[in-house]
Order: C-alpha cells, then sequence, then structure tokens
C-alpha cells in the first residue's frame, strides 16, 4: 500500500477511510484510475501479443471418440505394470458461467466496469 500511495502525486493528500467516511477520499479515487489504467495496459498487452494468441479466443476441446483412437489397448500399460502409471481419467467440468473463458471476454467485461481491482 505505501508503495502505491508514495507514486501518487504530491498534490493528492491522503486522508485516512475514518475521516473521509461520508464521502471517497481523493487519493482512493485516484489509485482506483491508476489500477485501472495498469489492468488495461496488461490486457492490450496480452491482446497484442503474439505469445498469448491462444488465450483469445476459447476453443473447446473436442475428444475423439474411442473407436477412433489410433492407440490400441496392447500398446497402452496395463494397471499392474511396472512400465508407467495409470494412464489419466478425464472428466467433463463445466467452468462457472460468470468467469471469462478468454481474453476478448476479459476485455468485454472490463469495458462494461465488472473489474474495478486485480
Amino acid at each position: 500500500m505505501y508503495e502505491l500511495l508514495s507514486n501518487l502525486p504530491e498534490t493528492v493528500a491522503y486522508t485516512c477511510a475514518n475521516c473521509t467516511e461520508p464521502h471517497s477520499a481523493e487519493w482512493r479515487t485516484v489509485l482506483e484510475k491508476e489500477i485501472q489504467k495498469s489492468m488495461r495496459q496488461v490486457l492490450t498487452a496480452l491482446l497484442n501479443s503474439r505469445t498469448s494468441t491462444h488465450l483469445l479466443r476459447y476453443r473447446q476441446a473436442v475428444m475423439k471418440p474411442p473407436e477412433l483412437n489410433p492407440e490400441t489397448e496392447e500398446s497402452l500399460p496395463s494397471r499392474r505394470s511396472p512400465e508407467g502409471p495409470d494412464p489419466p481419467v478425464l472428466t467433463e467440468v463445466s467452468p462457472p458461467n460468470d468467469s471469462p473463458l478468454d481474453l476478448e471476454s476479459v476485455e468485454k467485461k472490463m469495458d462494461s466496469g465488472h473489474y474495478k481491482s486485480v
């Protein structure tokens, strides 16, 4: 908190929360705007980065039906085999509806004012 407040301009005076209860303190308003601006910069950098293109749009993975799986049961290690652990068991889990699944969804929520802090 000290580091954040120390970066505010000298014209913004710090007043404790108890002394400014009826209305928001000026320093808090300035700080919230700076956080919003910084979050926007991070999101913009992620949206424009070539290394995060796979995060832009959510694409649900499609599982192959068992008859199209090229590996036969014989090629998989048996459950009692010392060759390796059991193959993983995959289960479908539906994500919460309010959580964005990709960066484009995060941007839409940010534009509509749903994100106020990190």
